[in-house]
């Protein structure tokens, strides 16, 4: 992304725009060597690329924690993002 679309924002990881993110989240399997690639898809399914699995732990009788990063396509444009500001004085 160039100076020209600075309004246009892409997450980053390692370099600026690479769009990689990391995601940690929690699944209703055991753990198991199978688990490692049940997390591997579903943060496909999110959307990422390029996926790297990066922990998995068991966190309780049949829940599997797991860490991934991967590439995200997402681009927003700062512009467009409306959002309700509330003034207020701070005493």
């Amino acid at each position: 992304m160039s100076q020209l679309f600075s309004n246009l924002i892409k997450a980053y990881g390692d370099r600026k725009d690479d769009g990689v993110i990391q995601v940690s989240f929690t699944l209703p399997v055991e753990y198991s060597q199978k688990a490692k690639q049940i997390g591997k898809i579903y943060a496909e399914k999110l959307g990422l690329r390029d996926v790297n699995v990066t922990t998995v732990e068991r966190v309780g009788e049949g829940f599997t924690m797991f860490v991934v990063y991967g590439h995200s396509d997402v681009v927003l444009d700062v512009d467009k993002i409306e959002t309700h500001v509330v003034d207020f004085t701070i005493f």
